[in-house]
């Protein structure tokens, strides 16, 4: 494994940020771990970073503790943090030959790969533009070039593309699925954008309140939804009628939040009528019904019941 989380706690005053909580990653995969805001994303990264010190349980990255051996640890991972740390009085290529001198590249390797992490950024023809000069979207991107730089065994990215626009969104997310497959680089990432996990990973955690609610391969977590989501808006009636359908629709999935049902099933087709039945029998008023393929999105609502921009 090249990342593992064994019982790790994390508090901030009175807030119990995270609660024995243990997650491995195995080398060359594209993980994500998704979560309301506040759910703990950011501390976990930030405690594989070695920028947090975990109150108890053990981090390791490639077997190495991320306490006890920091600087080794710091050599194998790429950071993508939430936060844009880059010199905005340095222009970008400045940038990549300080934050490479600091992982001890040098020379004509330096240059390649500046070249390189341009590429991937689209930042290539702004190279040589101060950083204060960039607009939001570009700052982002050049941020991940430098997570980049030095080709880590490790890539964490925390939100990398939030603010970019949907063509760069697009960009990114195809450039580190090539980068992953080319080279192997482990990414651990985490999104408000669902899309892109369905895109890019491999598997996902999904984690509330600082624990792990769910980890499995993301193919696995749609299928536990059947084969279509019905949506039902609910205006008046919908406890009586999420009542009313357990044990009389063979349904996968159901949830209720804001009078909004989801309700995942094996058999739309049969499903419809009867839900509206149900709903007419226990004097439930339906608004509006669709009908949806499974998405991530849902798979993720129904097991938190909150949306990630809480």
């Amino acid at each position: 494994m090249i990342l593992e989380l064994d019982s790790v706690s994390k508090r901030y005053g009175k807030v119990e940020a995270m609660k024995e909580f243990s997650l491995s990653v195995s080398e060359g995969e594209r993980f994500a771990i998704l979560g309301p805001n506040g759910a703990g994303k950011t501390t976990s990264i930030s405690m594989i970073a070695t920028l947090l010190r975990p109150d108890s349980g053990s981090i390791r990255v490639s077997g190495h503790d991320v306490q006890k051996e920091r600087k080794r640890v710091r050599g194998l991972i790429g950071l993508g943090p939430q936060d844009v740390g880059l010199y905005p009085s340095f222009s970008a290529i400045e940038n990549l030959k300080y934050f490479g001198h600091l992982h001890g590249l040098r020379g004509a390797e330096l240059e390649r790969r500046i070249g390189e992490v341009l590429e991937i950024a689209g930042l290539v023809d702004e190279a040589k533009k101060r950083v204060l000069q960039y607009s939001g979207r570009m700052r982002r991107r050049l941020n991940l070039a430098v997570g980049l730089l030095h080709r880590p065994a490790l890539l964490l990215l925390d939100e990398p593309t939030a603010g970019v626009d949907p063509q760069s969104r697009n960009r990114i997310i195809e450039d580190l699925r090539a980068i992953n497959q080319s080279t192997g680089m482990t990414i651990v990432y985490t999104t408000h954008y669902m899309e892109e996990v369905e895109t890019l990973c491999d598997r996902v955690a999904i984690i509330d309140h600082g624990e792990l609610v769910v980890c499995d391969r993301v193919a696995n977590l749609l299928r536990s939804l059947g084969t279509a989501v019905i949506l039902a808006r609910v205006t008046a009636g919908s406890e009586r009628l999420v009542d009313a359908i357990r044990g009389q629709i063979g349904a996968r999935q159901l949830s209720a939040s804001d009078g909004l049902l989801q309700l995942g099933v094996d058999n739309a087709r049969d499903a419809l009528p009867e839900l509206l039945r149900l709903a007419d029998c226990v004097g439930a008023t339906v608004e509006d019904i669709q009908v949806r393929k499974p998405s991530l999105e849902q798979v993720f609502l129904s097991l938190t019941g909150r949306g990630l921009r809480d």
